[in-house]
């Protein structure tokens, strides 16, 4: 008998890998999924469609179906993937308390756990004619369970811890404003979307012209690994590829242009930094002390001046200098844009409608995504590194025949 399909989920790291999956990547085939069996990838696009139907596209490609996510933030003020955290597996156990124990705590009086055990038997068990029963150790990991989660609330008198329920939070119309902005742009939104649970619907006034929804698949890994760097602590956790033992977890950093999210470390015994993407990293646990911390964040804060974006690596430090022409009466919007997003580096006039734009940095590779987008401005470049000038002006090149055929006056891009 084939085994029945469940919506809940067991264990995240396995949804949040096909959701990503289906969201960044889209429209793979059923055999594209190298992870997993192929049983294994139907129940989890069936767990996603249970979740997200009306942000599902489809198409048929020799008849192969192929799905994808298609979330756009104008038509939408929550971040839809929000939803893959609401359904958890649970026990039958589990169930029957949760609701037995909020019942039991909703008329606000205080209770030990011998007095909730005996209500439980005589209010609650007593409806069963099929011999469920409860232990009273069952029932004190339930509500130890709640009271981590800050459900209920422990007050020791003598030798004997009572409890209650917390009182339900309530948020002004500006703070559930705020928090509304706020779990749609920062890190670990999710905690913004269980804030807003229980209160008055509001609709937000916010949308976004550019966001990145994937992130919240990451909020478990991401609170785990801040408080590994708060309380200065060791982690240990895997990849796609490896097992990392020891780790010194430093700084997290997230990209602005693309949405990714990265952990910035050191294992213990090695020397060099280590930048991993955040989407690739699961099993987190926190481990001892490190000892080396403070000595960690120092490499960090070193080679981050030498550092575009969050490739650490240990290579030689590289010089550039590049000149733009920019009309200073039409094309101050230019100028406006290459001071604010130059992240590093100094923006020097060298001349009339002339800038200079100089920088070192160890990897010169991080920059050609910028120095792109001035495209058909630069004038000259003068680099340490010859073999990336020289692939620059490759890369210029074609570019520059892609859109208008023919080759461009060599003189022009020297």
């Amino acid at each position: 008998m084939a085994k029945k399909f469940q919506e809940l989920v067991k264990k995240f790291d396995t949804i949040r890998k096909y959701t990503r999956d289906f969201y960044v990547y889209g429209f793979k085939e059923r055999d594209e999924f190298s992870y997993g069996s192929q049983r294994g990838y139907d129940n989890e696009r069936r767990r996603i469609e249970s979740y997200l139907s009306e942000w599902i596209e489809t198409e048929v490609v020799y008849g192969k179906k192929r799905v994808r996510l298609e979330i756009d933030p104008h038509k939408t003020t929550n971040n839809p993937l929000a939803q893959v955290w609401q359904s958890k597996s649970f026990t039958k156990n589990d169930i029957f308390l949760h609701f037995v124990l909020l019942d039991i705590f909703s008329d606000g009086e205080k209770w030990t756990i011998q007095e909730l055990v005996d209500q439980i038997d005589e209010e609650y068990l007593f409806h069963f004619n099929d011999g469920y029963l409860l232990d009273s150790l069952t029932v004190r990991k339930k509500i130890k369970e709640y009271t981590g989660l800050g459900i209920f609330q422990e007050e020791k008198i003598g030798r004997e811890c009572i409890y209650s329920l917390v009182p339900p939070l309530k948020l002004d119309a500006d703070i559930r404003r705020a928090i509304s902005f706020y779990k749609e742009i920062f890190p670990i939104g999710i905690l913004g979307e269980y804030l807003l649970r229980g209160q008055e619907t509001q609709v937000a006034p916010f949308q976004f012209k550019h966001i990145f929804p994937v992130q919240v698949l990451d909020s478990q890994v991401v609170v785990e690994l801040l408080e590994a760097i708060r309380t200065k602590r060791e982690v240990s956790f895997k990849t796609d590829r490896n097992q990392f033992d020891r780790f010194i977890p430093v700084k997290i950093c997230s990209s602005c242009e693309s949405g990714r999210q990265y952990l910035i470390g050191r294992v213990v015994g090695k020397r060099h930094l280590y930048s991993i993407r955040i989407s690739f990293i699961a099993d987190v646990k926190l481990g001892g002390a490190a000892e080396q911390f403070e000595q960690v964040q120092q490499q960090f804060q070193k080679q981050r001046s030498l550092t575009w974006n969050a490739a650490f690596t240990s290579r030689k430090t590289q010089k550039l200098k590049v000149y733009l022409e920019i009309d200073e009466e039409k094309e101050q919007y230019l100028i406006r844009r290459l001071e604010k997003e130059k992240r590093m580096g100094t923006v020097t006039r060298t001349g009339e409608n002339e800038y200079q734009f100089s920088i070192a940095v160890v990897d010169m590779v991080a920059l050609n995504p910028f120095l792109r987008t001035f495209f058909g401005r630069i004038k000259r470049i003068q680099c340490s590194n010859r073999n990336w000038e020289q692939q620059f002006w490759k890369d210029y090149q074609q570019m520059y025949t892609l859109y208008f055929g023919g080759e461009q006056d060599e003189s022009t891009v020297s």
